[in-house]
């Protein structure tokens, strides 16, 4: 790790993540974060979105409902129809 890599824990929820990508683009209109490392947030964020997508695809499709509530976290089975 360099001088100026820092490390920040964000919430890993869809909250988190929404808040993380705001910090980006906050930063990119300040001048504070590097287009470089914005886009690489925003990739990383794309790809968190498509796994959750392809969990949810695989949790309709199978109507598993306890496999919904177990690795979807924050999901609540009454939301689950």
């Amino acid at each position: 790790m360099t001088k100026t890599d820092k490390k920040v824990k964000v919430d890993r929820s869809f909250d988190g993540l929404r808040d993380a990508l705001f910090d980006q683009l906050d930063g990119l209109v300040s001048g504070t974060t590097k287009p470089e490392v914005a886009n690489s947030v925003a990739r990383v964020s794309a790809e968190i979105i498509k796994s959750v997508s392809v969990q949810s695809d695989l949790m309709r499709l199978t109507h598993n409902k306890n496999f919904a509530a177990r690795t979807i976290p924050g999901i609540a089975m009454s939301s689950i129809k």
